[in-house]
């Protein structure tokens, strides 16, 4: 094979693996310009059910929930484990706008029209400087893109670094976020309705603790929406 030969073979691979990726969960080639997961795999994935629960009525057999309503699109599944773990630790941050996208426009009807914030989960420093960026804050960019509400990213902060709470029990969820966040912008929060923003929900810990501090800044309710629902 001649050098030109051999070049434009080493074009065209690069070519097909930078524009023609493979779906992350089948493995089947996706065509120029798709986002990253096929079309058959997308709609495989088991919604939650219901997708939207008022906070009265979530069962989280802990302390009531803080905030007023949530939405998730997602059960927890096998393959929505996968992709987020993909988008959480194994940097594909692309993936979190593309699943960002998909949550916006399921559930940005309810929002359309109304006046509020959007409040991303944080990370703590270290662990976002670690990571290179926070997956709830590209979900939340993208909501706010879609329903036109005001994305405060730094109104939140995680104070102190918290254990993955994968591992850990109900009780433990709790202590381990407990004092873990404080409201950084409490004039950008005060009188405002705010949706809250994170990748799963299970013991409704994280988004319990986040609702506390943003309702006794101010804020006048606290609404959930995340990816999925364990």
């Amino acid at each position: 094979m001649g050098i030109r030969a051999l070049g434009d073979v080493l074009i065209a691979a690069v070519e097909a693996f930078a524009f023609y990726p493979y779906c992350l969960l089948c493995e089947r080639r996706l065509g120029r310009g798709r986002d990253l997961v096929c079309a058959d795999c997308w709609e495989a994935l088991p919604p939650a059910e219901p997708q939207w629960l008022r906070g009265e009525d979530s069962d989280f057999q802990g302390p009531p929930a803080r905030f007023s309503a949530r939405f998730s699109l997602w059960a927890y599944s096998p393959e929505v484990e996968r992709l987020i773990h993909l988008m959480k630790y194994r940097n594909r941050p692309g993936l979190a706008r593309v699943m960002g996208r998909r949550v916006a426009c399921a559930c940005s009807h309810r929002f359309r029209g109304e006046r509020g914030i959007i409040v991303p989960v944080p990370l703590h420093r270290a662990r976002k400087r670690e990571r290179g960026y926070n997956q709830s804050e590209l979900l939340a960019q993208e909501l706010a893109r879609e329903i036109g509400w005001s994305l405060v990213a730094e109104a939140l902060a995680r104070v102190r670094p918290t254990r993955s709470q994968a591992t850990l029990s109900r009780e433990e969820r709790a202590e381990n976020v407990r004092g873990a966040f404080v409201v950084r912008r409490r004039e950008a929060v005060q009188g405002k309705r705010c949706i809250l923003v994170d990748d799963v929900v299970t013991t409704g810990a994280t988004a319990n603790e986040c609702s506390r501090v943003l309702l006794e800044a101010g804020a006048a309710e606290v609404m959930l929406v995340t990816v999925a629902a364990a």
